[in-house]
């Protein structure tokens, strides 16, 4: 059984790459959706870091057929521009159990799906 991970850093995602910018400068979309189809098509799993905006993220990964499992950074003072980590799965893994949860399963590991 072969499966691949791939990590990629996208530079404050949710903010346009900057570090003082706001959730409405995204504008990436387009090009990541393009670069991940392209380049890592063959892969299982991608852990992304620097996801400032994890809703939308998780929207944007709908569209490549994966699910995203996050924590909540909410918490944390000044969190709206906190930097995640996301582990999105290919859809292939993740069986619904009901409208409102999702779980994955690969290998005895399960989370809460975003």
């Amino acid at each position: 059984f072969e499966f691949n991970v791939a990590t990629m850093n996208i530079r404050f995602y949710g903010q346009g790459a900057e570090i003082s910018g706001s959730l409405k400068d995204e504008f990436r979309d387009k090009w990541i959706i393009e670069f991940i189809r392209k380049e890592l098509t063959n892969n299982d799993a991608i852990m992304f870091q620097e996801i400032v905006d994890i809703k939308r993220f998780s929207k944007l990964a709908d569209k490549l057929n994966m699910s995203c499992f996050a924590y909540d950074g909410s918490t944390n003072k000044g969190s709206y521009r906190h930097q995640h980590v996301v582990f999105c799965l290919n859809n292939k893994y993740v069986t619904a159990t009901n409208s409102n949860e999702q779980y994955f399963r690969a290998s005895r590991a399960s989370g809460k799906c975003i």
